[in-house]
């Protein structure tokens, strides 16, 4: 069954009606949004579309014959600034009217999921309600009377002005890193369709936030610093295939797969922090801010962590957001001191260890599960993990792939 015949037959014919207004509209828009990015660069360089150039050459040929301008250059070139100007004011008002479309279609939410790049089609009521069970019971988030953007705003700004005053950064920096017009961070949710129960992945944006540019910068630094050649550490799925594909397993060797519960609302500054000082020496390469200026920085960014949804506005008192520039590097180096200090003790050596983000898969012996889950959960009473075993057809998923052992122990990845 396809995807608009899916539709369909679940939510109805109204439903898939507008279901494909929706699509068509929204690659309508994206089309016009390229094009007034196009018609903007263009008129900043003073250079005329091939379009217009045909629309003024025609009119340029007709004032010739009625010798009505001496200096038709000229005039050709005041004339392709005015069909310019024209045609931006006629593509920003589609723009906005392809926008209030779209808003007004969304009784239902469409969106990809959490770990998939599949569509799915929500009724908007139930996605504010799953997204209202995280934010209301979470004792993470904090409601606020007011939009705090404008505070934190003035105190991120002046953090960088104690950075370029300490000579950490230079002018063009600071300019690059200052806030002028910041608005708040948006909280959505990603549907996660791989769980037994319907429930929903945050995601905070930032993309626009105060915070946003210090973040990034702090986010770079981090980045360029990390150990990339750790043994477990992957960057796609397919590089485990290449590696385990067809790997023959000891005896007795199972294959399991590890998550963190909810990794991000949990990688707690403490723990980052400690991490920044256990891996300053690296850190420091890339950087010439300190590390204690570098840790109040990032004490800041946590503090300062706060988004809108449903026309309210809320305040992450612990862990860091799914989604921000921030929030995943950080976790990786949290993750990292995790494996670190917990593979040495274990009685056992796995047969393999592979980690992406939060989720890692695992050979180990199949009488000592209990042990590296305990041995796991006993680092930190917030960063706790759960395990999956196989399945009855020996079976373990791992991002958009499948580990399968076969009766004679080898590995076969789907």
């Amino acid at each position: 069954m396809g995807f608009y015949q899916s539709v369909g037959t679940t939510y109805g014919d109204m439903t898939l009606k507008d279901v494909k207004l929706w699509s068509k509209t929204k690659m309508k828009l994206a089309k016009e949004i390229n094009k007034k990015s196009f018609l903007l660069q263009c008129r900043k360089f003073n250079i005329l579309p091939n379009h217009m150039t045909n629309t003024t050459r025609s009119i340029e040929s007709l004032l010739q014959r009625q010798e009505v301008y001496t200096n038709i250059k000229e005039q050709n070139y005041r004339l392709g600034i005015k069909v310019s100007n024209i045609e931006i004011s006629s593509n920003h008002k589609l723009i906005q009217k392809l926008e209030k479309l779209l808003e007004s279609l969304k009784s239902n939410i469409i969106s990809q999921t959490d770990k998939s790049n599949i569509t799915v089609v929500m009724e908007k009521e139930q996605y504010i309600n799953l997204s209202d069970e995280i934010i209301l019971n979470n004792t993470s988030y904090t409601e606020l009377n007011k939009d705090p953007t404008t505070s934190i705003q003035r105190k991120c700004n002046a953090f960088i002005k104690e950075l370029k005053d300490s000579d950490y950064i230079d002018e063009t920096i600071k300019k690059k890193l200052t806030c002028c017009n910041g608005i708040a961070s948006r909280f959505y949710a990603l549907p996660k369709i791989h769980k037994h129960t319907l429930s929903v992945r945050p995601i905070v944006a930032s993309i626009g936030a105060p915070t946003e540019a210090l973040a990034s910068l702090l986010t770079s630094i981090l980045t360029k610093a990390y150990d990339y050649d750790k043994e477990y550490y992957i960057k796609y799925s397919f590089e485990i295939t290449e590696k385990f594909n067809y790997t023959i397993l000891p005896p007795n060797y199972i294959i399991a797969s590890l998550d963190v519960v909810s990794l991000f609302s949990n990688v707690h500054l403490e723990a980052c922090l400690r991490s920044i000082h256990k891996n300053w020496s690296s850190i420091s390469n890339h950087c010439n801010i300190d590390e204690e200026t570098f840790s109040k920085l990032l004490t800041f960014l946590f503090n300062s962590t706060y988004f809108s949804f449903n026309n309210k506005f809320y305040k992450q008192t612990f862990g860091t957001p799914m989604g921000a520039s921030i929030s995943l590097i950080p976790a990786a180096y949290v993750m990292d001191d995790v494996l670190d200090s917990v593979l040495p003790v274990l009685s056992f050596k796995p047969h393999f260890l592979k980690k992406y983000v939060d989720d890692i898969i695992v050979s180990l012996p199949h009488d000592d599960i209990n042990e590296i889950l305990d041995t796991l959960n006993s680092y930190d009473p917030y960063i706790q993990f759960t395990i999956e075993t196989e399945d009855n057809l020996q079976s373990v998923p791992l991002l958009d792939t499948k580990f399968i052992r076969t009766t004679d122990n080898k590995v076969l990845i789907d």
